[in-house]
């Protein structure tokens, strides 16, 4: 009977400690900010397919929009845009050509040669215009600055 007693006490007991671990699938966050980012040297610069059309109609000042159209092309280097002025007497299409860059961390492209905005942070099938700051633009109304790849 004592041994059944002691049996009883060390399955409850390793029950509840079984009870408190994570799972080998469980996803552990951690709060600590001091912990390092680990890159696997992945980025849009070399894990996507970039080259393609990119069109979307971006927000204007002095417009009711641009109707943007990018295409990067295969050699990873150059570009060629059409921007068409909505709504403004001369609406005329402009045309530019010339080479990109991405940063250093791979994930943005600069259009050289262009006057803003021409940094683009690329996802997949899409590109995301870059804000004043540099950054990528979040929140409310951020979609409308984003061109999809037909």
């Amino acid at each position: 009977m004592k041994n059944f007693f002691l049996l009883l006490g060390l399955t409850v007991v390793l029950a509840v400690a079984c009870k408190n671990q994570p799972k080998d699938n469980a996803v552990i966050e951690s709060t600590d900010a001091a912990l390092p980012v680990v890159s696997d040297g992945h980025n849009a610069a070399n894990s996507l397919d970039v080259s393609g059309t990119y069109k979307g109609t971006l927000p204007c000042e002095d417009c009711d929009g641009l109707e943007m159209e990018i295409q990067l092309d295969n050699d990873n280097s150059s570009y060629a845009v059409k921007v068409v002025p909505i709504g403004r007497k001369d609406g005329k299409e402009m045309s530019f050509k010339g080479n990109y860059t991405w940063n250093e961390e791979g994930n943005t492209v600069t259009l050289i040669g262009l006057d803003e905005p021409s940094r683009y942070f690329v996802g997949e099938n899409i590109l995301f215009q870059v804000g004043p700051d540099g950054k990528r633009r979040t929140g409310e109304g951020s979609d409308k600055y984003t061109l999809a790849k037909q």
